[in-house]
């Protein structure tokens, strides 16, 4: 949830007019044996970047713990809960991923009387389900209802102090969620996150017989937002709304949504069953995403696209995280030199798509500013996000546009 409001927000963490639907797929698995002062490696956050993480330590011997502020896996929900199928079929899970969502293979994009369609297969991920099977593995090790205090690194080891006591351990993997304060002391970037401010549901009663993501571009306070709907099925979907959260935005996110949402005519008649909301960081990974003893990977590095999309970066981050942490436990290797073979890793899988798609934000931004974005999104290829991905081409001419556009007058 959004951690300050902005003046006339009303909290998206607070409660909906009426109570929301407990979700059916809530965890219950409650905390075993007290926690482990002393670990190879702690894990914090037990999303999907911090479930990666553990799953990587387990496969290769390595004695870790996993702590995590919340009661249940995979709850509150913060996004969208959608993919691009074929990249995280590509991280090797052990277990049926189709068993945890639905495909889709229509999508179309909207900005004002413009509509662009296109084919891909996307994937809308029970996301709440997902996490309890990514967690199946590494639950005797982790900890939920377990909020961290504080970290302190020094040449010996990394203190993790939590409201259930402090934690000693040769390294920590930080994957923990956005948050501005812990980085720059620890000396990872001297800058704040950009984020984004997501507020939305799941809804029930919709009428999507085929199935079509719909992301819908609006204008406003300099930027272009996004209103999206991805369906589980013909009548259920997450639908939501993100804004570009700048200084002195002023609006109520929760009116804002309403608004949007009651000139779908999918959603008419259609209720909301559980509230989805929070802040998503999307300005691009810290300058550096590790130290001498820590790695940061998922929201807490950075390691989200500009328009929000971030779980498949969340695992791929976090499973090399915790390849690269047992190795060097194992090798009994620790240091900056050692360490930085994981930026290195994380930036050669997935860093080039990272940076375009903060390009082509920066440029749509512009184009805002400049009042022609209707001209350039009825130029832009309609399937323009996974190219971005696939294209090392279309990436490098991104990035040139990005940095010749701020020498041109607006």
């Amino acid at each position: 949830m959004p951690p300050t409001d902005t003046p006339g927000d009303t909290p998206a963490d607070k409660p909906a007019d009426k109570p929301a639907d407990k979700p059916a797929d809530k965890n219950d698995a409650k905390p075993g044996a007290p926690l482990a002062d002393r670990v190879d490696v702690v894990v914090i956050g037990a999303g999907p970047a911090g479930l990666m993480a553990a799953r990587a330590l387990r496969e290769r011997g390595v004695d870790f713990a996993v702590i995590d502020k919340k009661s249940c896996i995979g709850l509150p929900l913060a996004c969208g809960e959608g993919v691009l199928l074929h990249e995280i079929e590509g991280l090797g899970l052990d277990f049926d991923l189709h068993e945890y969502g639905t495909l889709s293979r229509r999508q179309v994009f909207v900005y004002g009387a413009l509509q662009k369609r296109f084919s891909i297969d996307t994937f809308e991920l029970n996301r709440p389900a997902f996490e309890r099977a990514l967690a199946e593995p590494v639950l005797p090790q982790l900890r939920l209802d377990t909020r961290l205090l504080d970290v302190t690194e020094t040449p010996e080891a990394v203190f993790v102090k939590t409201s259930d006591g402090t934690i000693r351990a040769r390294m920590a993997i930080l994957a923990k969620g956005p948050d501005d304060k812990l980085p720059r002391k620890l000396g990872m970037t001297s800058r704040r996150h950009e984020m984004v401010v997501a507020y939305g549901g799941r809804y029930e009663g919709c009428d999507l017989p085929d199935l079509t993501w719909r992301i819908d571009l609006l204008d406003g306070f300099g930027t272009l937002n996004y209103f999206w709907i991805f369906p589980y099925t013909a009548t259920k979907a997450n639908v939501g709304l993100g804004y570009l959260n700048r200084p002195g935005l002023g609006i109520n996110l929760r009116r804002e949504f309403e608004r949007v949402a009651a000139t779908q005519p999918s959603l008419r008649g259609a209720r909301m069953t559980l509230e989805v909301g929070g802040s998503i960081p999307v300005s691009g990974a810290l300058d550096r995403t590790f130290t001498d003893r820590l790695l940061a990977c998922g929201d807490f590095a950075g390691h989200v696209g500009a328009l929000g999309d971030g779980i498949y970066y969340a695992m791929a981050g976090g499973k090399l995280a915790g390849e690269i942490a047992a190795g060097a436990v194992k090798r009994g290797e620790f240091g900056r030199d050692a360490l930085r073979v994981y930026e290195t890793r994380w930036r050669a899988q997935f860093g080039g798509p990272l940076k375009a798609g903060i390009a082509f934000r920066n440029i749509l931004d512009r184009a805002v500013r400049a009042g022609v974005a209707l001209a350039l999104v009825r130029l832009i290829p309609a399937p323009l996000g996974p190219a971005i991905l696939f294209d090392g081409k279309l990436r490098r001419t991104l990035g040139l546009v990005d940095r010749l556009l701020p020498r041109l007058p607006v």
